[in-house]
């Protein structure tokens, strides 16, 4: 077995770091659900502009991270 090169390491570096990124995201995936489930449990509402916030940061979140997956799909760098 031959020794990655210079830009196959630096392509693995990346993509390890890509994956602790996504596992990170999970992660806080995971304690907005837990919190979510609080707020529903424990009848907590929150103001009309929190809800508002709220959602922009939502699909804010979810558009970039689908753009992420797409990138790594397409290898495009750019992106």
């Amino acid at each position: 077995m031959k020794n990655p090169t210079y830009g196959e390491s630096e392509v693995i570096m990346s993509l390890y770091n890509m994956i602790n990124d996504m596992e990170r995201v999970g992660d806080h995936a995971i304690n907005l659900l837990d919190l979510a489930e609080y707020k529903f449990n424990h009848y907590i509402n929150f103001s009309e502009e929190a809800s508002v916030e709220l959602k922009y940061f939502f699909e804010l979140c979810h558009s970039s991270f689908a753009k992420a997956l797409e990138a790594l799909k397409n290898r495009d760098l750019e992106k």
